[in-house]
């Protein structure tokens, strides 16, 4: 029986081919956003889950004010080292590692080639292959790392530097920085394979490390990640709470190496916590960053919306059929079939057309998967890798759900028809089902209509972030990340004096590297917290930094390398509006002037207002008592005339520095771009969705219009006898269209603003929406409705009215 109704579902697909062909395109369309949803979560699942080893790793996670910017207490996994030698005194525990924190980009030369930067090169001790069970293709993971200058590199890497050919004993220069003896010859003794699926521990080369800075008996510790093996703990919390018993005690005695206790911290509302993690929950719930779960909910929602269009569109277009279908249903029940006969064979055509849609779905991802990987920094893959059988097993799925949403209801009103009603002749102009059909096509056009208005808000927002004054000039500004040495050296000098250079100075996080640190400032008896950065004497010239009040630093005036500073608009609302000129006290103790006030410097994300400032010349920043984190960067302001010649004699410049360390630069105006990209790649998306919906949503209309005029074809003809004109006609069989989309103009309003309102709040800067985005939503939505109901409504127009009479 079953083998009989899949013969007939094929035969009735073949027989209405062009409605089949628009239904499957119309699932595949709204199948493909969702299968790309799956693999994505599939991949952010399968973290750390390369080896059933991992299930006894664990990373050490500390919740202090250590090394933070802000001097409040987060959740870190970038912890002092030296809380390693608390959580490996357990008895459970069976080794512990340390990985060092990458700063900066090394420079990696292999003999007979010029040097290339090389990011993921990090350093741990002998026990990081005991703790994380890496397979070695060359090499052995117990003597990988026992040998100063090892280093183990991976599969990738290898392959980068040496080809196919195993490099187990060969050598290669690393360079930590451009100064001179920054270089070390390294010896690669051994080669992991790259995990089959993705790890949250990233690196690209680890180099053993025997020097001081693992050192745990050191007074002053340093940040590192640490990872910890332990098969005996079968209750994490127990465990967590006897290191934490464990963990106070040090920690006092590191607090008051400090001039600190664990008291004053702990009034202060940081009291510090210790605690191991689950390597694999390490990812799915990141310290510092939301989930990728969070970041994929606007997708999922967006996926679910354009997946219930295209299902809304197969209700239609199946429905619409039903006029043609009518009689065949009819004869079925006199000659003795069951209704739940119809319904099987009817929902084997659903199945087999969804099963269809999947296939062109698959398809169409597999096309689009490059430019998604690209846009989305993803490396995923459908047909490759372990997750492969768990996919399809999933979409199989969601196959089955979307085949009885789409199917069930035509099946239904399909097997409901009397046989009498539908052999008498008269089926044809029967209305039922007309309301379900109008509600669906309304709902489709309530998306449709909802996606061109969130369209149009976060087009204007983005335009507006753009064109917002961000407190200076980034085009035409050279970021150096490299350490070239006091305003005194030969190099700063030489640069300074490149022909197309205006202004070098030197910068401490101003732009993108987020190394200011909070420091409290006094002023009117009133504390307040503010960021401290350096910078060179030119670096307010080298910004173009908008003034608003007083002066910059001038290297004519002796007292700006001294006790000097400048602030933000921001910092200037804290404690006042005019501040040029005023005295604020650092550390209680030491006087800073302030003799300028600049607008605010965008130059991080636009979803937190800018932080308030204070700049000092790099110089003397201890002795004003202003800290801040010390980053080798240096700001060139260059005419952008002459690019070419600046970049090309910086280069000349540095290859005499260290010529195993190239020019590590970038242009400001790029790194300010790249805050853009996560928007901008939202936009793109809800364009697409847009697209695919308003699409789907015509089809659903172009059905339902081909149905009504169908059913009012004798009338139409009537009319025409009668002497109606074509335009009136027209005009008849597109009123009822221009209320319903009215009404889904009016349900679409409240929702699309209500979205876009809380899109927008994740925005400091935001606009306000205006009523332009509504009002070309509804043109756009009328017209093109008009438009496609016209097309199809004018064939009725045209035809012989004689024809659709001449049984009357």
């Amino acid at each position: 029986m079953f083998k009989l109704n899949l013969k007939i579902a094929w035969r009735n697909l073949l027989r209405h081919r062009h409605y089949a062909l628009v239904n499957i395109i119309g699932l595949a369309l709204g199948l493909a956003g969702f299968v790309f949803v799956v693999l994505f979560a599939n991949h952010e699942e399968s973290y750390d889950s390369w080896k059933p080893e991992l299930e006894h790793v664990y990373q050490l996670q500390e919740y202090s004010d250590y090394y933070t910017t802000d001097k409040k207490a987060h959740w870190r996994s970038e912890i002092d080292l030296r809380l390693s030698k608390i959580v490996g005194s357990m008895p459970q525990v069976d080794a512990v590692t340390k990985i060092n924190l990458e700063y900066r980009q090394n420079a990696v030369t292999v003999a007979g080639k010029p040097p290339v930067l090389q990011s993921g090169i990090r350093s741990s001790d002998s026990l990081f292959f005991k703790v994380l069970p890496f397979d070695f293709k060359f090499g052995n993971a117990d003597r990988a790392l026992m040998q100063p200058n090892s280093i183990v590199l991976k599969e990738g890497l290898a392959r980068k530097y040496f080809g196919e050919a195993n490099p187990v004993g060969k050598t290669l220069t690393i360079a930590g920085g451009n100064w001179k003896g920054a270089e070390d010859l390294f010896t690669v003794t051994g080669v992991v394979r790259e995990p089959k699926t993705p790890s949250s521990i990233d690196f690209q080369a680890i180099v053993f490390e025997d020097g001081d800075f693992f050192d745990t008996e050191s007074t002053t510790g340093s940040p590192a990640e640490v990872y910890v093996r332990a098969k005996a703990i079968h209750n994490l919390g127990q465990f967590n709470q006897v290191l934490q018993k464990a963990y106070l005690p040090a920690k006092d005695r590191y607090l008051a190496q400090e001039k600190s206790s664990l008291a004053k911290v702990k009034a202060e509302g940081n009291a510090p916590v210790l605690r191991l993690a689950q390597l694999r929950d390490v990812h799915q719930h990141p310290l510092e960053q939301p989930s990728w779960k969070v970041s994929l909910k606007p997708v999922i929602g967006l996926s679910i919306l354009l997946l219930l269009v295209s299902v809304i569109n197969f209700v239609n277009l199946a429905t619409a059929q039903a006029t043609a279908r009518a009689k065949e249903m009819g004869v079925k029940k006199v000659m003795g079939a069951y209704r739940r006969t119809l319904v099987v064979q009817l929902l084997a055509e659903t199945f087999i057309q969804c099963l269809m849609a999947l296939f062109v779905a698959l398809l169409l991802v597999e096309l689009a998967l490059p430019v998604l990987n690209q846009s989305f920094s993803l490396e995923l893959s459908l047909f490759k890798g372990p997750l492969l059988l768990p996919l399809l097993a999933q979409l199989l799925g969601i196959v089955a759900v979307v085949g009885l949403l789409t199917g069930l209801y035509p099946a239904l009103l399909l097997s409901a028809f009397r046989p009498y009603e539908v052999l008498k002749g008269n089926f044809a102009t029967s209305t039922k089902g007309s309301a379900v059909r109008k509600a669906l096509v309304t709902a489709q056009l309530v998306v449709s209509i909802s996606f061109i208005i969130g369209v149009l808000v976060v087009n204007q927002q983005l335009s507006y972030l753009r064109q917002r004054d961000q407190g200076f000039t980034a085009m035409g500004i050279l970021n150096l990340r490299s350490d070239i040495g006091g305003e005194a050296s030969s190099y700063f000098q030489r640069i300074k004096h490149i022909d197309g250079v205006k202004y070098v100075a030197f910068s401490s996080g101003i732009i993108g590297d987020n190394a200011s640190s909070v420091q409290r400032f006094k002023y009117q008896n009133e504390t307040k917290e503010l960021y401290g950065l350096g910078m060179g004497i030119e670096g307010m010239q080298a910004l173009d930094a908008r003034l608003v009040a007083g002066r910059l630093f001038s290297a004519a005036i002796v007292q700006d390398t001294i006790n000097n500073a400048i602030i933000n608009e921001s910092a200037a609302k804290l404690f006042a509006n005019n501040m040029v000129g005023q005295t604020i006290m650092a550390n209680d103790t030491v006087p800073v002037n302030i003799i300028g006030v600049i607008k605010d410097i965008q130059v991080e994300g636009f979803e937190s207002h800018v932080k308030p400032s204070i700049y000092v010349v790099e110089t003397n920043n201890w002795k004003k008592g202003v800290g801040f984190t010390h980053k080798p960067t240096t700001l060139i302001r260059f005419d952008k005339a002459k690019t070419r010649q600046v970049l090309t004699e910086i280069e000349k410049i540095f290859a005499e520095m260290n010529e195993f360390y190239p020019a590590s630069f970038s242009f400001v105006a790029d790194d300010l771009s790249k805050v853009f990209v996560v928007h901008e790649r939202f936009e793109k998306m809800i364009a697409l969705f847009s697209g695919l919906s308003l699409s789907l949503s015509l089809f659903g209309l172009f059905a339902l219009a081909a149905l009504i005029t169908r059913q009012r074809t004798k009338e139409i003809a009537i009319r025409k006898v009668l002497g109606a004109a074509t335009t009136h006609i027209l005009l008849l069989l597109n009123k009822g269209y221009v209320w319903m989309v009215l009404l889904a103009n009016v349900l679409a309003f409240p929702m699309a603003y209500v979205l876009a309102k809380q899109w927008l709040n994740g925005f400091a800067y935001r606009i306000n929406i205006s009523l332009l985005p509504f009002v070309l939503a509804l043109i756009a939505s009328m017209v093109v409705t008009l438009i496609t109901v016209s097309l199809q409504a004018r064939k009725a127009t045209k035809a012989n009215p004689v024809k659709a009479l001449k049984y009357e």
